[in-house]
């Protein structure tokens, strides 16, 4: 399907970032790890400031995601079945989405999220 399964996913949220990656966590059931790092048996986010946000840009434009707050790395374990690694993907967002969190997910299989 894919050669490339790394997925970066913008995230906008009033959060502090240690309580994000708690929050993230409680989504997902992962293994914390330290640096904001959960794993998981499918895969590993990194949950990351985004050096680019700017807030003053987003009184212009809001959905323009580049700039929001933060971002989550995720990338699949060697042995991860690449159909359940996007579907845990997909069901994340959702539940984001579901509790009003802005995500965009960059990636190679966008279309399936």
């Amino acid at each position: 399907m894919c050669n490339n399964l790394y997925c970066k996913v913008y995230l906008n949220s009033g959060l502090e970032i240690e309580e994000l990656y708690q929050h993230i966590n409680c989504k997902i059931l992962g293994e914390l790890k330290p640096i904001r790092t959960i794993k998981m048996s499918w895969g590993e986010i990194d949950v990351r400031r985004n050096e680019d946000f700017c807030p003053r840009k987003l009184v212009d434009d809001p959905e323009d995601f580049v700039f929001w707050k933060y971002y989550l790395d995720i990338e699949p374990k060697e042995e991860a079945d690449e159909n359940d690694y996007i579907d845990q993907i997909a069901k994340l967002l959702v539940k984001l989405k579901a509790e009003n969190f802005k995500v965009v997910a960059s990636c190679d299989f966008e279309e399936y999220l």
